[in-house]
């Protein structure tokens, strides 16, 4: 875990491109982390897994973060994903709701 990684307000998204998801090799997961003045939260607030109709997806190779209309924001690469066919690549936008504070 922590190929790569990526802020978008009070969040840390960690990629972790060669883990199992399902048992499918290298399916990859991304998860999502809470981060407050006191440190990061010891479990992830979001988890998201690669594709698992096939191995080597690849998901967390690369991520991105930022606010998109006030929202936190995280556009996840999947180096190998299947999006619009064989192993050209995928990428998915996840938008967090804001908490209440």
């Amino acid at each position: 875990a922590g190929y790569s990684v990526a802020f978008a307000g009070p969040y840390l998204a960690v990629g972790a491109p060669q883990d199992f998801s399902k048992g499918v090799v290298r399916a990859g997961m991304v998860r999502i982390y809470k981060v407050s003045g006191l440190g990061i939260e010891p479990e992830p607030v979001a988890v998201l897994t690669g594709e698992t109709a096939r191995p080597w997806s690849r998901t967390g190779f690369s991520l991105s973060g930022g606010l998109m209309a006030g929202r936190p924001t995280f556009v996840v690469g999947a180096l190998s994903g299947n999006g619009t066919g064989l192993d050209n690549g995928s990428a998915y936008v996840l938008r967090l709701e804001p908490e209440d504070d």
